[in-house]
């Protein structure tokens, strides 16, 4: 049974998050009343040679261990929020990490086009590739790309991921009705805008449909109040033995990422599963 904040977080975000995802003009006006993205940790570095702002989070211990690659979510268009800082920042700590952490061009204003190619930059056979929501969409692109290129990153971490664009399950329409947070219209809505002028079905906005034996270990989390988690489970199923899938009853969408009690086992199995 979810925790007791588990269960307050739920009217919380049917109120406040909601309205964003239920349809297409819901989601344009949101886009319209964004915020900036949230700042970054103090001793961050930031660097723009991409063309676009990659900050470095180094743990305080030196950041040796191990090499992270963070790509956040927000639908594709919406920045980077406080609750990604605060996870790269307790990974970098935890594993004694360096975080590299892109906030890549949003829709509607850029399309996939204007980052993925240039983040196969980031990615070595050392690193994790780590994202959430739509930036887990984007973390998948970028593992195909890079195996694609003869580049397998070491590991995989992927927080209620943004696999197919068109949110073509049905089930994620029953889902709907119990999602306080994502909603398939507005989905659906986000997939087209980051695909612009292409198919949104094309692997490099909905991954989901690459093949996908070749994959490094990966670790994916879903919760069954995600309109997302459909695509979890499929991925998980066309990943086979490599792709471990923790699909957690009655939870809601990117729970390792709220301040809830749900969220600290996701995380301690995360860093095991990178400190292996």
């Amino acid at each position: 049974m979810p925790s007791l904040l588990h269960g307050i977080a739920v009217p919380f975000l049917r109120l406040t998050r909601k309205h964003r995802w239920a349809s297409a003009a819901g989601l344009h006006a949101a886009i319209a009343k964004a915020h900036e993205p949230a700042p970054p940790p103090e001793g961050a570095v930031r660097d723009d040679s991409l063309g676009f702002p990659v900050y470095t989070v180094t743990a305080g211990s030196g950041g040796r261990s191990r090499r992270l690659l963070y790509l956040h979510g927000g639908g594709y268009v919406f920045e980077i929020a406080k609750q990604h800082w605060t996870l790269i920042t307790q990974l970098a700590e935890r594993l004694d990490a360096t975080v590299t952490v892109p906030l890549y061009p949003k829709a509607p204003a850029h399309t996939w086009r204007d980052s993925l190619p240039s983040l196969g930059s980031l990615v070595t056979e050392s690193v994790t590739v780590m994202g959430d929501s739509a930036g887990g969409g984007l973390a998948l692109a970028l593992v195909h790309q890079a195996i694609a290129a003869g580049v397998v990153p070491r590991r995989v971490v992927l927080i209620a991921p943004f696999l197919d664009a068109t949110v073509s399950s049905p089930e994620s329409v029953r889902i709907d009705r119990i999602d306080p947070w994502l909603g398939v219209d507005g989905g659906r809505e986000a997939g087209r805008l980051w695909a612009g002028n292409d198919d949104p079905a094309r692997l490099e906005v909905s991954p989901l449909f690459a093949d996908q034996t070749n994959l490094p270990p990966t670790l994916v989390f879903v919760g069954s109040r995600d309109c997302l988690a459909p695509q979890a489970r499929d991925f998980a199923e066309r990943g086979g033995p490599v792709v471990e899938l923790v699909d957690q009853p009655d939870l809601v969408h990117v729970y390792p990422l709220l301040p809830i009690p749900e969220a600290r086992p996701a995380i301690d199995r995360i860093v095991a599963f990178i400190g292996t």
